[in-house]
């Protein structure tokens, strides 16, 4: 208030405003050209005279903003950083909350309007809000009509590398590793060959041995996309 708004200052001290209202204008300028302060101070005295406090900071900051692009720019960054939407389970209801920032805002705010307007019926002495939260409802049900309510397995099979898991035991690698040396006759069905591999189907049932054939099989792209999907 000394350096940037000593009428501010002088103001308060003889009780014409409160100091909630100079910190009001403190906050509605900040990080504004002090230049520019100091030259609108009698008009920032005016307004914090007729107004309360969050009214003077609120309209102070939309004039500095507008002023200052950087300062827009920011509080465009600020906005756009804060907007969510939260869905929360409350007992046997649902929850809304959360902000939107400029123009999201905007248009949410005009499709409720016309939706909710649109949607009225004759005879409907409910209130806007209630009317609205029919909207939001019809919208969610026209989307899940259209889309369906989804496959998670199948959109997992589009999305997510799919992981194949070979489970063994000390005793199962003894074997296959006996089997590939040739020591060893093959318990799968078929019979073994040198690299480990069948000549008939390969048996892939508990106990089976696996060698490096089988399981090139098994991550063959095409058994995978046939069959994981449905796994």
């Amino acid at each position: 208030l000394r350096d940037e708004l000593p009428a501010l200052g002088t103001a308060v001290v003889q009780g014409q405003i409160t100091v909630e209202h100079a910190r009001a204008a403190l906050d509605g300028v900040r990080r504004l050209d002090p230049q520019i302060v100091a030259d609108v101070a009698d008009g920032i005295l005016a307004l914090a005279s007729l107004v309360d406090p969050p009214s003077l900071r609120r309209t102070l900051r939309d004039k500095a903003i507008a002023i200052d692009p950087k300062l827009a720019e920011e509080a465009a960054r600020r906005a756009e950083a804060r907007q969510a939407i939260r869905v929360a389970e409350v007992g046997d209801h649902t929850a809304l909350d959360g902000t939107l920032a400029g123009e999201a805002g905007v248009i949410l705010r005009l499709a409720l309007d016309l939706a909710t307007e649109k949607a009225r019926a004759d005879g409907d002495t409910r209130g806007k809000a209630a009317r609205t939260a029919d909207v939001i409802i019809g919208w969610a049900t026209h989307d899940l009509a259209r889309h369906g309510p989804g496959d998670s397995l199948r959109d997992d099979a589009h999305t997510v590398r799919t992981h194949v898991h070979v489970l063994v035991t000390p005793d199962q690698l003894a074997q296959a590793a006996a089997q590939i040396n040739g020591t060893t006759p093959s318990t799968g069905s078929g019979n073994a060959t040198s690299d480990g591999t069948s000549g008939g189907a390969c048996n892939r049932g508990p106990g089976a041995p696996a060698g490096p054939g089988s399981l090139a099989e098994l991550l063959d792209a095409d058994l995978l996309g046939q069959h994981a999907p449905a796994a």
